[in-house]
């Protein structure tokens, strides 16, 4: 192990303890810079609050520390892992935690394209019922995997009826569907729905 490094012995609970807990140097560290930045700043006798110019920075700054140590706690998790469907149940939890959506899928695929695999963790029984029953979901789903990069919608039925599908089980408004690619060949997709 390098040296400095520490080893972790339950990754799941590191993810739930602050970075105080985590890592107390590390928040030692950011607690005295943001000590040394609120010294520098002067404000006018008059003024009883901080002004919106200061305190939206800090704001955005604190939120960016906070995704990024969710981030980091995302990567521990994946990584504390070697059977795959794990691995990729906890990239799908990870994704939807980090960016806040309902829906999560990785959909893996065999040599001739066909699905070989859904993962799912966030659906229900009754959602992915619904899915199996629409019947476009295998063409909409090859569509997705002709695409040559990451497709963004913001209206999934009316993307859906554009192409001729109908949409009454379509399960998300929005939706995000990015191929999967190992060594330049298709290996599967990844979807976040209602972002």
């Amino acid at each position: 192990m390098p040296a400095g490094s520490r080893e972790i012995d339950d990754p799941a609970a590191h993810v739930s303890r602050s970075l105080a807990e985590t890592d107390p140097s590390v928040r030692a560290v950011l607690d005295s810079e943001t000590a040394r930045q609120c010294a520098q700043i002067e404000l006018i006798a008059t003024e009883n609050i901080m002004s919106r110019a200061v305190r939206e920075p800090r704001q955005e700054i604190a939120a960016l520390r906070e995704r990024y140590a969710r981030l980091n706690a995302a990567i521990l998790r994946i990584s504390a892992s070697l059977d795959l469907d794990t691995v990729l149940r906890e990239v799908v939890d990870s994704a939807r935690a980090l960016t806040g959506a309902r829906y999560g899928m990785i959909a893996t695929v065999d040599d001739a394209g066909a699905i070989q695999e859904f993962i799912a963790p966030g659906l229900s029984a009754d959602e992915r019922r619904h899915m199996a029953e629409w019947p476009h979901g295998y063409q909409f789903f090859e569509h997705l995997q002709t695409l040559p990069g990451a497709l963004r919608l913001a209206d999934v039925p009316a993307y859906v009826r554009s192409l001729g599908y109908s949409e009454e089980l379509t399960l998300s408004k929005t939706l995000q569907a990015t191929p999967m690619r190992h060594r330049g060949v298709h290996v599967g997709n990844f979807f976040l729905g209602e972002k």
